[in-house]
């Protein structure tokens, strides 16, 4: 039937649409009567496009072919919804286990209940293993009054028709179809039409598809027989009196129903000027935006929508001339690819159409929506009293194309100097933008605050400036800057001694460059005066040094060395410079993540000293304290070697425990592939000496070894080294 034929062509239009994430997808979907009892099971009976409404019992049976793509176990639901999409029943099916993909399965369902007249609509979902409703399929079909489903004739005419020696004749194809289904060609089309574009002209079609309905079929007279007798037009009845009285109301009715299917028709095409698209803006980030609309009413509508499903939405406006359009939007996001995923999600979740379109290069920004009138939001990045620090958190927040900007403050007469980001025209983009920014710089303990302004106090500069924070349309499509790591440089030889003396705290010293920008980047973010330097250890490895300050006096390095301490954990040095030199400190400081032995935590209580080769022009250096008599850097305990690697984690695991560092690496032992397990290293001998005597005494080692650790180095502190006692 061509009714059949149009639902089976929407259910496998939808199967091809639907994206291959779904479950589950339908290939055939239709409506019958009954259910036929047959030598092999029961099958579908008489397919039908017209339900009963207002039935006593089962008005017929929803039926669907269906292909599980997932495996597990799906169990369908369908929602059935009247004319103003208001829910009035739900139809639930049992499991059905898929055991591998593309797994056949046809659904039946009994459609019971006394339905309204009119247009209902079948929502398909499918729940895997448990998890959330997925929706799959739309389908329609309308219910009438069953006086309305076979036309009753007049005695007269019924008696008559028995008495003509008539032959019914073959109808045409296009007759049968007509008559089998009560639906004209063009109104298949308009209903096609109608289901793709979300709307139904139901009084409309309901009066067309009455008045077909009610038609008697066609006959043509035998050319053996006699030609039907004429029968006389009997009177006009009360009922045809009544019928004609009612036609202009009918006529109003028809009417207002056609104004109202028109209007749902713009406003369908209204929202479908623009699909769902994925577009990228000049601040670096990824938008799906989701329609543009005429009234802001619908626009709303949309946006609680999509707000239910916990997404950043917004609604944007732009006046062209005398007209003010609403877009609705969702983001931002990090990436293109993670803004194409939510618009499937969006598709899938809210039935939306969704196609991913690349950004229109050249297209025109508009009129941003933020003015001087209204609340804004910025980003809280941190509170400076250098100013130098600010700025360089700033730097970092524009190599993002993120607009951002300082304010002075006072606070109990200390001078600080805040950064902030923004503005932004709602707080569910600022609280993306803090969650962007946390995550791609990592220079928070926590996401950044978002608090509200009022536009007016920003300044009309920074209000154009982030302009693009609020354009509705995607404009030239720039490359987003490549994030690079800025240090800023050591204070030069000059700028130290301009003072005779000056105090300084040295924090650690690292092997990888990576470990200590992420140090100093902590400490910047917490006002600090952090920066960089390098020097070299007798076996020729670099190492990055966290120095902080200069400071005037002594008790200004010590406060500065308290507050490390409490920010890193890591047990920092206040000291003079000396000699003037930025490359000559005496460093009592931690070395910490040297890496490369499964070990990235600083270390906890042990020291190690960071030493240069003195050159020609450092020889001053030798009374400083910073070399041993022996010229050894440092010494390494060798607890033991193992040949089961898991026993060399654990016995490392139970010396940290004792407030030492523990190393393991793998060696070669006599041929044989071993873990050996070290603590250290220990600036002094004394020292060494007594975590291998706590070593012994608090574990299960039996005795341990002391190597020089200069050697060592260039296996991270535990490889063969050069034995100094046992």
């Amino acid at each position: 039937m061509l009714l059949a034929w149009a639902l089976t062509l929407l259910g496998l239009n939808a199967a091809h649409a639907a994206p291959t994430r779904k479950p589950a997808y339908i290939t055939n979907a239709y409506f019958s009567s009954s259910l036929e009892k047959t030598s092999e099971g029961v099958r579908p009976g008489p397919v039908v496009s017209v339900l009963p409404a207002n039935a006593d019992g089962v008005a017929g049976y929803f039926i669907m072919d269906a292909v599980l793509v997932k495996p597990g176990s799906h169990v369908f639901e369908v929602e059935i919804l009247d004319e103003k999409r208001l829910k009035v029943a739900t139809m639930a099916y049992d499991p059905v286990e898929a055991s591998g993909e593309d797994y056949i399965y046809t659904v039946v369902g009994s459609v019971a209940g006394a339905f309204p007249q009119g247009w209902l609509h079948f929502e398909v979902y499918d729940r895997v293993d448990g998890g959330a409703a997925i929706h799959v399929s739309s389908h329609a079909i309308m219910t009438r009054d069953q006086e309305r489903l076979a036309p009753v004739e007049e005695p007269q005419t019924r008696q008559a028709r028995a008495e003509e020696p008539v032959q019914e004749a073959s109808p045409s194809e296009e007759e049968a179809q007509n008559d089998s289904t009560g639906l004209l060609d063009d109104d298949v089309e308009r209903w096609l039409r109608a289901m793709e574009q979300g709307w139904t002209p139901l009084d409309e079609q309901e009066a067309r598809l009455s008045a077909k309905s009610e038609q008697p079929a066609k006959r043509k007279p035998s050319p053996a027989a006699a030609a039907p007798r004429q029968l006389p037009e009997p009177p006009p009845a009360a009922e045809s009196v009544r019928e004609a009285a009612r036609e202009p109301e009918q006529a109003s009715k028809r009417d207002a129903a056609r104004a109202a299917a028109a209007q749902a028709r713009a406003e369908v095409a209204e929202q479908e000027q623009i699909a769902p698209q994925v577009t990228r803006l000049k601040d670096g980030l990824s938008y799906v935006s989701l329609g543009v609309f005429g009234r802001k009413e619908n626009a709303e509508r949309l946006l609680a929508r999509i707000e239910a499903l916990e997404l950043p939405v917004h609604i944007q406006s732009d006046e062209q001339g005398d007209k003010t359009r609403y877009r609705v939007a969702a983001g931002p996001f990090e990436s293109r690819d993670h803004a194409k995923r939510m618009a499937r999600v969006i598709a899938d979740t809210a039935n939306l159409k969704t196609t991913v379109e690349a950004p229109r290069v050249g297209a025109r920004s508009v009129k941003p929506v933020m003015r001087s009138g209204e609340t804004v939001y910025v980003i809280g990045l941190g509170s400076f009293s250098n100013p130098e620090n600010a700025r360089r958190v700033l730097s970092r927040v524009q190599q993002m194309a993120v607009t951002a900007f300082t304010q002075e403050a006072e606070d109990s007469g200390r001078h600080f100097t805040r950064v902030l980001a923004g503005p932004f025209p709602d707080k569910p983009r600022a609280k993306a933008m803090a969650q962007s920014l946390f995550e791609r710089l990592k220079l928070w303990r926590r996401i950044p605050g978002v608090r509200a302004v009022a536009a007016a106090s920003l300044g009309d500069d920074l209000m154009a400036e982030s302009a693009v924070s609020s354009v509705s349309e995607p404009i030239e499509h720039q490359s987003s800057a490549k994030l690079t790591t800025e240090r800023s440089p050591s204070p030069t030889v000059q700028e130290v001694a301009s003072s005779a003396r000056k105090a300084v705290v040295h924090v650690a010293a690292f092997l990888h460059q990576q470990d200590a920008d992420a140090l100093e980047d902590k400490l910047v973010m917490q006002g600090l005066t952090a920066y960089q330097r390098t020097s070299r250890a007798p076996g020729g490895r670099r190492l990055y040094e966290i120095m902080v300050g200069p400071f005037d006096n002594l008790e200004q390095a010590q406060r500065a060395e308290r507050r490390v301490r409490q920010i890193s954990g890591v047990a920092a040095t206040a000291q003079w410079e000396r000699g003037g030199s930025a490359r000559r400190v005496e460093s009592r400081a931690q070395a910490s993540r040297m890496t490369g032995n499964h070990m990235t935590q600083p270390v906890a209580t042990q020291a190690v000293k960071v030493i240069e080769t003195p050159s020609a022009d450092q020889q001053d250096a030798q009374d400083s304290g910073l070399f041993s008599e022996t010229g050894r850097q440092d010494y390494t305990v060798y607890v033991g070697f193992f040949s089961n690697y898991d026993n060399a984690v654990r016995l490392a695991g139970q010396i940290e425990k004792l407030g030492y560092r523990a190393m393991h690496s793998p060696v070669r032992v006599r041929g044989r592939e071993m873990t050996s397990v070290c603590v250290g290293p220990f600036r002094a001998l004394q020292d060494a000496r007594s975590a291998a005597k706590e070593v012994v005494e608090r574990t299960a080692v039996a005795r341990t070894e002391i190597r020089d650790a200069s050697f060592s180095g260039r296996k991270e502190g535990c490889g063969a080294g050069e034995p100094v006692e046992r």
